[in-house]
């Protein structure tokens, strides 16, 4: 259990007026069961009156403390909520960043598949067919390794470092692939 030193000021002063308030109680029952029989008697309520007296003074100060430490938990609250709604923005909008990323790499996954299938079909035909078509297969290459150059340069940029590097894998596909095509 923490020492109440090791508490912050504000379950310090909740602790400290809670234990006011126990010995008030305590005091209020001492002070109703006493006997005024003697001198002692009365002496003894009138120190019991005084201790009364001065933990109601503390209590009062005491909810003037906790007020006051209430109220600089309740700013520092709005500060971290301020603080927190700050970053959610920040991280919905990295979300939506990747998400829109990702999306774009399945695009251009769903392309260099579309050409390495008709790179496939075109083995399978003559050579002179195969020659006819190589142009059009280049330039969608160029295309789709730029595109694919542009997303990791993105994903880089945004931080995105796993889709960066299934960018710079697609894009290395590619090049063997325009190697395999340019063997052929």
């Amino acid at each position: 259990m923490h020492s109440v030193k090791d508490k912050s000021a504000f379950a310090q002063s909740a602790l400290e007026l809670d234990t006011s308030f126990e010995e008030l109680e305590r005091l209020a029952g001492q002070i109703e069961r006493a006997e005024l029989e003697s001198d002692q008697d009365f002496e003894h309520v009138t120190r019991l009156l005084g201790r009364f007296s001065d933990c109601g003074g503390r209590i009062g100060a005491g909810v003037q403390t906790l007020a006051q430490e209430l109220e600089q938990a309740r700013v520092r609250a709005e500060k971290a909520a301020g603080l927190v709604a700050e970053r959610s923005v920040i991280v919905q909008q990295r979300r939506e960043a990747s998400q829109r990323m990702l999306e774009s790499f399945q695009a251009l996954a769903l392309k260099a598949r579309g050409i390495t299938e008709s790179m496939q079909a075109l083995k399978s035909q003559d050579r002179e067919a195969l020659l006819a078509r190589l142009p059009e297969i280049n330039s969608e290459l160029d295309a789709l390794s730029e595109d694919v150059a542009r997303l990791e340069k993105d994903a880089l940029a945004q931080g995105l470092k796993t889709l960066a590097k299934n960018a710079d894998s697609m894009k290395q596909s590619l090049k063997a692939a325009r190697e395999r095509l340019r063997a052929s």
